[in-house]
């Protein structure tokens, strides 16, 4: 927004070049009334892919996590079957 003000541009002007920008790249999707509003997740997911595709090494931190958390799950179960099964009161 800084950059734009110093150019000359207002708001208005600001907000619709990233409107435009948006739908070039075809980030839209439909909200549930059906307008067709922006989506910046279909963006960062462009962006991801290519980065994916540049470096093949590279997994998505919400990737790291999940896999992270079944893991943990997995290893929890295990101990609780080495244990005898789950406590009743």
């Amino acid at each position: 927004m800084r950059e734009s003000q110093k150019m000359g541009r207002t708001l208005r002007q600001y907000e619709d070049s990233i409107k435009e920008l948006y739908q070039t790249n075809k980030w839209l999707k439909r909200n549930r009334v059906g307008k067709i509003v922006a989506d910046p997740w279909r963006m960062f997911r462009e962006y991801e892919d290519k980065f994916k595709a540049k470096f093949p090494q590279y997994s998505s931190p919400w990737t790291k996590r999940w896999k992270n958390w079944r893991d943990f799950q997995a290893k929890i179960e295990r101990t609780i079957k080495r244990q005898g099964g789950y406590a009743t009161a």
